[in-house]
This record gives C-alpha cells, sequence and structure tokens, in this order.
C-alpha cells in the first residue's frame, strides 16, 4: 500500500480506514503539480510532506508569516491516487518538511474515486509529525502508521455521503506509536431500517488508554510489533433508535474495560468486561408481552459481557464469551482453533482454519422454570406435565450412538435437578471445513461422531 492518501493525512484521519482502503489498489494520477517560480517555502514544505504523487493546487496563497511557516491558501484542490480533497481555507501554521505546528482546514470535502463522499465543516490539527523512511526506501502504509504522531485532532460536522451518517464532534488526542490515545465523540446519527423511516442516535462516546498506532498496526499486518501493554476504558451513553417519530430502543450507557498485552514471545491476550444499562425495547410490542406472560416487569437494569482471548501465529482460543442477564441466567460460549491467518482473504481464511473445541453452557437464573410454567399454561398442562413430555420427546430425538451421552445431563436439567449445562465438541482430531466434504459424513449422526459431542450437567 502507499503513503500517499493517508499523508494527505489529509483525509486526516478523518477517514482513515475508506482512504487506506482505496490505497490498496491504487490508480494512476498525474504528477504533482510543480512549485510555482516564486512560490513561499511554507508551501514547497507542504508539498513535500504531501509527497510527490499528491497533487496540489490553490487559487490564491498568502504568507501570514513566513520565518515561522505560516502560510493560508483558498479553493484548495488535492488529487491523490483514488481520491480528491477539496478545502475552501486551510490555513499552516508552523509549517515544515515533516510536519506542521497546527492545520486549520474549513471546510473539508473528500471524494472517493469509488464514489465514497465525506464532508467535514471544520477540521483542527495541532503538532503533526511523520518520520520520513531512510534514504531510497518508500513509505508504505505499515510504516506510516508507526511513522505518523499527532497531538490533537478535532473535527466539527463530519457527514458520510449527503449527510446520512453524521458526527457532531470528533476528537482525538496523542496518536503515535508507544502513545496511550484518546478519543471522544458527540452526537453520531443516521438512519436504520430498509424504508428509511428509523433513524439512531449516540449522544457521545469515548475511550481512552489505547496504544491506537499498535492495534492499527496489528490490525493491518497480523503480526504484533513488539511487546505492549495496555489497559483502557470505554463508554457510550445516551443512545435511541426511533422509527416514524416512535421510540424503538433505548440504552443509557454501555461500559467497559480493556486490558490488553503483547507479549515478547508474540503471544497476545485480551482481558474484556463490558456492562449494558439502561437497556430498553420500547417499540417492540412482541418482547414486552412475552416479558410480562414470563411475569417479569422489563429486562435486567445491567446485562453484563466478560471474554477473554488468546493467540499466538495461527492458533487461537475464546475461552469464555458470557452473557449475563440477571434474574435470567447466563449463556457463555468458548472455542479453540487452529490455522487462523488474519492476513488471508475471508473465504481463504475460513478454508484454513480449523476447530479444536468449541462448547455452550447456560446458567439458570429463574428464565427455565418461568418459561416452562408459561408453555404449560398455553398447553393446559400441568408442569410436572410438561416437563415429562419434555423429557421424552428430547430422548426420542437423542436416540442415536452419538447423541445418547447428551441425554442424562439434558434430563437432570429440564426436570430442574441442576441448573446449568454445557454442551461441547471436543473433535478426535482438528476438524476444518473439508472434512464436511467427506462422503462418510452423509449423516447428522456421521457429523455429531466426528464433533465429538459432550454434555455435563452441574
Amino acid at each position: 500500500m502507499s503513503i500517499r492518501v493517508l499523508r494527505t493525512v489529509l483525509a486526516l484521519l478523518l477517514v482513515s480506514g475508506t482512504a487506506l482502503a482505496e490505497a490498496s489498489n491504487p490508480a494512476p494520477v498525474p504528477s504533482a503539480a510543480a512549485p510555482l517560480p516564486g512560490e513561499a517555502p511554507a508551501i514547497q514544505h507542504l508539498r513535500a510532506l504531501l509527497g510527490p504523487e499528491i497533487g496540489l493546487r490553490y487559487r490564491s496563497a498568502t504568507v501570514l508569516d513566513g520565518a515561522a511557516g505560516d502560510v493560508r491558501l483558498e479553493d484548495v484542490r488535492l488529487r491523490g491516487p483514488g481520491f480528491e480533497m477539496l478545502v475552501r481555507t486551510w490555513t499552516a501554521l508552523g509549517q515544515r518538511e515533516d510536519g506542521a505546528r497546527e492545520w486549520q482546514l474549513d471546510p473539508v470535502t473528500w471524494h472517493g474515486d469509488d464514489g465514497l463522499m465525506l464532508s467535514v465543516r471544520q477540521a483542527r490539527l495541532s503538532g503533526l509529525a511523520i518520520r520520513q523512511p531512510a534514504a531510497g526506501q518508500a513509505m508504505d502504509l505499515v510504516g506510516l502508521i508507526g511513522a505518523v504522531r499527532v497531538d490533537h485532532l478535532s473535527l466539527e460536522g463530519a457527514a458520510h455521503g449527503l449527510g446520512e451518517v453524521s458526527i457532531g464532534r470528533l476528537t482525538l488526542e496523542d496518536y503515535g506509536l508507544g502513545r496511550l490515545s484518546r478519543v471522544q465523540l458527540e452526537n453520531l446519527a443516521g438512519p436504520w431500517g430498509s424504508e428509511g423511516l428509523g433513524g439512531f442516535n449516540l449522544a457521545r462516546a469515548g475511550m481512552d488508554g489505547f496504544d491506537i498506532a499498535a492495534l492499527a498496526l496489528l490490525q493491518v499486518t497480523g503480526t504484533p510489533a513488539g511487546p505492549a501493554r495496555m489497559r483502557g476504558s470505554f463508554l457510550a451513553e445516551a443512545f435511541a433508535m426511533d422509527e416514524a417519530g416512535r421510540s424503538v430502543a433505548s440504552a443509557g450507557s454501555l461500559r467497559g474495560e480493556s486490558d490488553f498485552e503483547i507479549a515478547a514471545d508474540g503471544r497476545i491476550t485480551s482481558a474484556d468486561r463490558m456492562v449494558l444499562q439502561g437497556l430498553a425495547l420500547d417499540g417492540v410490542a412482541a418482547v414486552q408481552e412475552l416479558l410480562t406472560e414470563l411475569g417479569y416487569q422489563a429486562l435486567p437494569g445491567e446485562i453484563a459481557l466478560e471474554s477473554r482471548f488468546e493467540q499466538q501465529g495461527g492458533r487461537f482460543a475464546l475461552p469464555g464469551l458470557a452473557f449475563t442477564l440477571p434474574g435470567f441466567g447466563q449463556i457463555t460460549f468458548g472455542f479453540e482453533g487452529d490455522g487462523f491467518d488474519p492476513q488471508a482473504a475471508p473465504e481463504v481464511a475460513a478454508a484454513q482454519m480449523q476447530l479444536l473445541s468449541l462448547m455452550v453452557r447456560y446458567r439458570d437464573d429463574g428464565l427455565l422454570p418461568r418459561l416452562f410454567a408459561m408453555l404449560a399454561r398455553q398447553g393446559r398442562m400441568t408442569v410436572p406435565a410438561f416437563r415429562a413430555q419434555i423429557i421424552a420427546q428430547l430422548a426420542a430425538l437423542l436416540e442415536g450412538p452419538a447423541l445418547r451421552p447428551l441425554l442424562t445431563p439434558a434430563k437432570l436439567f429440564l426436570s430442574g435437578q441442576v441448573q446449568e449445562l454445557e454442551v461441547a465438541a471436543r473433535p478426535p482430531e482438528p476438524l476444518g471445513l473439508a472434512a464436511f466434504e467427506d462422503p462418510g459424513l452423509d449423516s447428522v449422526e456421521a457429523v455429531l461422531a466426528r464433533l465429538g459431542l459432550a454434555a455435563t450437567a452441574r
């Protein structure tokens, strides 16, 4: 990938994800416009920073302070591989070859050759520095992610397309490899639903304590740049969805913490906890009717999610991803796999991965007795009779040899003698997608036998 689009920082991190994607297959573009005769050194420094493949043109320029490198450009047009960017007024203060003390851009419009359009009413960037590559070496995307440093970036009035998705304000502080960044967002809004009658709004969100540059390098390369440890937090508040003027869903807040570590041997581990408070499904009448029928007044005041992830090379594991709804229950998923290649295309990565184990566990916290009571009423049966019927139906379903080991634990759980049931798949040997093309796997029984299913009741 090329340096040029992000170098425009220009998309100002403002469209960083999309700009990087566009740069992956750059189209030929005209060479950058040569410096004009007598052009101020501050503008020459700006051209040097943008690189030779970013064309910089402008209607007029005013040198504010030649000694300090301060200049203002009017009606600016930048053209590079896959994009064009228009800036009505660009004020560069403290301009130098490796960066600038401050940029002020009002307003900015980004046009991608693929039809993407982004706009920003006002952008402010300070403390920009780009470490140049060694002589004779080109700056690629990986190098650029680690080479860029920004003390502060703020975007006011950002919008995607013709205002489909908008952001009131977005700020980023202390971006750069080895720095713990802070991100704040206000008033994220946009449409939802196929008819275009619905909308969503998030009042504010933020995260703190993450080395975003290091995480970006890991995302792009799939390989850790070096040992790192960070403990970050994030918060989102006041989320709402509506349709045709009626509230559909809302949530008070989502708070979370994450411990992320890249060890010296390359092993990656993360432990995360999130708590969702004040979830309400106002516009889904069927949900409220079901809750009432089960004897609940509303959804729990807090819904928690906890997870732990581990990866080293192609081997990865999620020992536990647990959703907890107090008064309802807890469901936990776990898996372990091998052959993961983050750089491969999705279909190739899926074909290469192998399943080592898979687990799902449910611990009841009051939902199951309520559910059985409701279903028994609807069937005009007693609860014991309904339980007996369910168990008999399950026994008929699990009569095959591969499924029979599941029957006793399931009976204990459905009869109410235990509150937890776990079903796990542990194949005798690693199981990839290609295994399911085996002519021998011509029945559900054969597939389940290959999975190595087992159940445990607690």
